[in-house]
């Protein structure tokens, strides 16, 4: 890349289970994965003592390897920690791995300092994602004109005013219904119980939207079901979701991700909050 890399930069593997200093640098959700031993291919760089960058992943689908998790303490950036760890990383991939990837989600970032780094870095190149990453300030929400208007029921509800037998209730329903859940459970530490909603008809259970900070410092739609697929129970979900989130004030803008699986939450979100910005996008690493 044509920067001179920092001497005093070393860089090594990260064994299973030994994340040590590193751990803050880590996503949280990769970070667990690794301390309990999963496959995953982890690599740090220190200056001195301290742990300034890391970078982990894994290999999918025999030829592929998906970073997980990238990176660099903002006091070292742009002096080639990050040039080092991609160098040593593509150099250090099985024989059979053809394609990097990278996912938007992996290094959300206030400056994007990491995104623009992979957007320069020679071989990467830029690609529209499945994933749905929407960003809007509060303001945006409040004034949209489904919350503006109120257009929920009185049978949205969100969890932190479920009674325990509520909440055993739905757990019930969903796992009789082979509905989508949250992977801890309805009654995750990781769940915001208060931006998360059930929505009922009468007595009758008809949808529910799960927000979870599995993801860390943005909303992540874990789990959600809308009966018969009714696109007005999904809006009415949004209408309630948005409209605790925004109540709440967790944050003066508020970022939400939409796994692919919810591909028409995201469409409906979008309609929703037009000033919402989506910054999903991926990048590819070609080494053959």
């Amino acid at each position: 890349m044509g920067k001179e890399i920092a001497s005093e930069f070393k860089i090594g593997y990260i064994a299973p289970g030994e994340v040590g200093a590193f751990g803050s640098l880590i996503l949280p959700e990769v970070r667990s994965r690794l301390e309990k031993g999963e496959p995953i291919l982890a690599l740090g760089v220190t200056s001195g003592k301290t742990a300034i960058a890391v970078v982990c992943g894994q290999v999918i689908d025999e030829s592929i390897f998906d970073i997980l998790s990238l990176y660099v303490a903002p006091d070292y950036r742009r002096q080639g920690a990050a040039t080092l760890m991609m160098d040593t990383l593509i150099s250090v991939l099985p024989e059979q791995i053809a394609i990097v990837t990278v996912d938007f989600v992996s290094m959300i970032m206030e400056d994007r300092t990491l995104d623009r780094f992979l957007g320069k870095y020679d071989g990467f190149t830029k690609s529209n994602s499945v994933l749905g990453i929407y960003e809007t300030n509060l303001k945006g929400i409040m004034d949209s004109d489904p919350v503006k208007n109120g257009r929920f029921s009185s049978g949205a509800v969100s969890f932190s005013k479920l009674s325990d037998a509520e909440l055993t209730e739905l757990e019930t329903f969903a796992a009789t219904n082979v509905l989508e859940r949250p992977e801890d459970g309805f009654r995750s530490p990781d769940i915001f119980s208060e931006c998360s909603i059930l929505l009922r008809e009468g007595k009758e259970i008809v949808g529910y939207l799960v927000a979870d900070d599995s993801m860390g410092g943005m909303f992540t739609i874990s789990a959600l079901y809308y009966e018969d697929n009714d696109m007005d129970l999904l809006t009415e979900l949004l209408c309630a979701f948005t409209d605790a989130a925004c109540r709440n004030k967790h944050s003066k803008s508020m970022t939400i991700y939409i796994p692919a699986a919810s591909y028409e939450l995201g469409e409906v979100l979008s309609q929703m909050l037009p000033g919402a910005k989506n910054l999903s996008h991926s990048y590819e690493y070609m080494l053959i």
